[in-house]
């Protein structure tokens, strides 16, 4: 299925890698690398390949990052910028190719399903993969709520986010799934 005329299709095998730094306690990476898709958060550089993989396909950010930054962690692969505000919008990510954007519609919905707070990036992200591009095969893992720091942050930022309203959102979503015959799961 298509992000955009423009992107290449996602396959029926995705994961989402989070940003838990708990994910670094992990052996993953060879699991994380087997999907056919992978989809990489923010600033989730891959630092540790053992524990997260190296393999990126889909970066989905709402936060600054470099052009060069960004090249040299996720080459060219398509890049979904997820926030309808675009105080952080890199520039040069209009001039890429692969370039789409979270549909601000699911945006509001989904900010009511979790109470009026703010989405974070990695409940946007398991929002679109799962309701938009309904895979057969998906596994998200580094997603803690938060009970570890975030990769690319030097101290704990809970942001304007409501993590369990999104744990339980995640969790239902992946119920949903199963109920519907669809492989889904969160991996520890």
């Amino acid at each position: 299925m298509m992000l955009k005329d423009k992107s290449e299709p996602l396959s029926q095998d995705i994961c989402i890698v989070g940003n838990a730094t708990s994910l670094l306690e992990k052996n993953y990476g060879n699991m994380i690398d087997q999907h056919t898709s992978v989809v990489r958060l923010n600033k989730g550089f891959p630092q540790k390949k053992e524990s997260q993989g190296k393999k990126t396909t889909l970066v989905g950010t709402s936060c600054p990052i470099s052009w060069l930054s960004f090249r040299w962690y996720f080459g060219k692969c398509p890049l979904m910028w997820m926030s309808p505000s675009q105080e952080y919008f890199p520039k040069w990510v209009t001039k890429q190719k692969n370039f789409s954007r979270y549909p601000k519609e699911r945006w509001e919905a989904l900010s009511q399903r979790l109470g009026g707070k703010r989405p974070s990036t990695g409940a946007m992200m398991i929002d679109y993969i799962c309701n938009v591009i309904n895979p057969d095969h998906l596994r998200i893992y580094g997603f803690d709520f938060k009970s570890s720091d975030t990769l690319f942050k030097k101290k704990q930022n809970l942001g304007p986010h409501d993590w369990v309203a999104e744990q339980k959102f995640t969790q239902s979503i992946i119920i949903q799934g199963k109920k519907l015959g669809k492989d889904w799961d969160i991996v520890p």
